[in-house]
């Protein structure tokens, strides 16, 4: 294992602490910040910072909702380094949390995140994340894609016995996420009059 990925275990151990306790601000931003210097290296970035691997990435997916502005810029930084979102000139005129949203979006919608925890992750923040700022808006593709997901997702599981309680209750939510946050609350009614 090369040095800076012994570093990145350390990195990536500290997003874990991030998130369970109450560090000040800028332990956060320094934290991130040492990340962002590894994330330059070819090979942590490689072990730790790809969608299909998703250790690194999904860390800075889970706690990117609670940090504070510049922190979150630290964040984009990263995943522009690691050629997950388009280069600093064209997102110049966008929050950090509206890149960040754009970017679960479309690693849900293109199908980059497939294994079960990993998707509902990415789901779930951008859940968060789109209720904590209504400012926030879904692109056309993703809305495309939720309605077909979350339908696909619920009639699939209804006749299915080997699916876990968790498994079903979070593609409850992801439906009535598809209307309450996404899209039109009042058609939830109507969903829930189709799923009986």
């Amino acid at each position: 294992m090369c040095s800076s990925c012994k570093t990145l275990n350390l990195s990536i151990d500290s997003l874990t602490i991030l998130k369970t306790t109450s560090p000040r601000k800028v332990v956060k931003k320094r934290v991130i910040g040492i990340i962002h210097a590894l994330s330059l290296n070819n090979s942590f970035k490689l072990e730790y910072l790809s969608l299909q691997r998703g250790r690194g990435i999904d860390r800075l997916v889970s706690v990117f909702p609670e940090l504070e502005h510049s922190s979150q810029v630290r964040v984009m930084n990263i995943l522009e380094d690691s050629g997950l979102v388009a280069d600093l000139e064209k997102r110049q005129e966008e929050s950090p949390q509206s890149e960040f949203s754009n970017f679960l979006q479309s690693s849900l919608h293109e199908r980059k995140v497939v294994a079960e925890p990993q998707f509902q992750l990415y789901f779930n923040k951008l859940t968060q994340l789109h209720k904590q700022n209504k400012d926030l808006k879904p692109t056309p593709e993703f809305l495309q894609w939720l309605a077909q997901e979350a339908n696909v997702r619920v009639e699939g599981h209804k006749d299915t016995r080997d699916i876990s309680p968790e498994n079903q209750n979070f593609d409850r939510q992801m439906l009535q996420a598809r209307h309450e946050v996404f899209g039109n609350p009042n058609a939830m009614r109507k969903a829930y009059l189709d799923e009986l």
